[in-house]
């Protein structure tokens, strides 16, 4: 694929964070700078998506937008009117939820909490894990089948975090992240995120489906599910 195109995505933050970046050389590159060139894309990007949550094999559907612009990652649900806001900064992340018009700040109380009775907890949104210093390149693997970088990353000490360790996925074309996995204090791994296609709209490919795999299992997966590109 020619470096010319991006996949673009969350991610998620989701989707926020499975957007394209610079293309690597085959050499190993330095995790850190793969994670820093993650943080940094969000405020090259102005996208707005509509899209939905679905939980396990139901056809209920939770509709939101998306919209990602100077470093904010925001969904809005449309059917309470509730937004989560993600600011990703230079040296950590920050993320609010809007409730009633009021606004507060998701602390590490939260941390461990479902977003929307579904399989994703409100520390996956904020992507703290690509702040964390101790990371390093450990494999490479094939995922959607693009050849990507798998990087295992360790939170400093003391960090209220549920996760041991995070490995995430980059794409060695152009660093999209496509994969991560969250592992609990004993080693066990406890959530999955998981890119299963894509869109392409104007040249340019974006994610289509994200898997998200917890603790419930398969009754509990969440499909996080882009729809198309607002213009």
């Amino acid at each position: 694929m020619s470096t010319s195109i991006r996949v673009k995505s969350r991610l998620a933050a989701l989707a926020v964070i499975f957007i394209s970046s610079a293309t690597h050389a085959a050499d190993k590159p330095d995790a850190r700078e793969l994670l820093k060139e993650a943080r940094v894309a969000q405020g090259n990007v102005d996208w707005k998506f509509t899209g939905h949550l679905r939980v396990g094999a139901g056809s209920k559907k939770i509709p939101f937008i998306l919209t990602i612009s100077n470093g904010v990652v925001r969904y809005e649900f449309q059917d309470t009117k509730d937004t989560i806001t993600l600011r990703l900064g230079e040296k950590d992340s920050k993320l609010e939820q809007t409730t009633g018009g009021k606004t507060e700040r998701i602390t590490a109380a939260k941390f461990d909490d479902a977003v929307r009775d579904t399989s994703i907890t409100y520390e996956d949104l904020a992507m703290r894990f690509l702040y964390w210093p101790d990371a390093k390149v450990v494999d490479s693997d094939a995922i959607l089948t693009r050849d990507s970088w798998e990087v295992e990353i360790h939170p400093p000490a003391g960090t209220a975090t549920q996760y041991s360790r995070v490995n995430a996925w980059f794409s060695k074309a152009d660093n999209a992240m496509m994969k991560m996995e969250a592992y609990d204090a004993a080693g066990k791994s406890v959530r999955k995120f998981t890119a299963r296609s894509a869109m392409k709209r104007d040249g340019f490919w974006y994610l289509k489906t994200m898997e998200i795999v917890g603790p419930g299992g398969v009754r509990k997966t969440t499909y996080l599910e882009l729809e198309d590109l607002v213009k």
